[in-house]
């Protein structure tokens, strides 16, 4: 996302941002993905710092390491 320079992308299909979504925001496992984007639209036009700040929670959660 950073190095495309595109600061308003938010991929439902990163399973990791959709399970970390969830988790943070007490969402239910059948919820839809449609519903998510509602849930992120006043995040425009910076939705990728929030799936930036979902992964980092999402690996945190897991105590996994950031390669690189």
């Amino acid at each position: 996302m950073h190095a495309l320079q595109r600061s308003d992308l938010f991929p439902l299909g990163d399973i990791a941002l959709v399970n970390s979504m969830r988790e943070n925001k007490n969402l239910s496992k059948d919820f839809p993905k449609e519903k998510m984007l509602e849930i992120a639209e006043p995040w425009k036009p910076y939705r990728s710092v929030a799936t930036m700040i979902l992964w980092h929670a999402y690996i945190k959660k897991r105590n996994m390491k950031i390669l690189g």
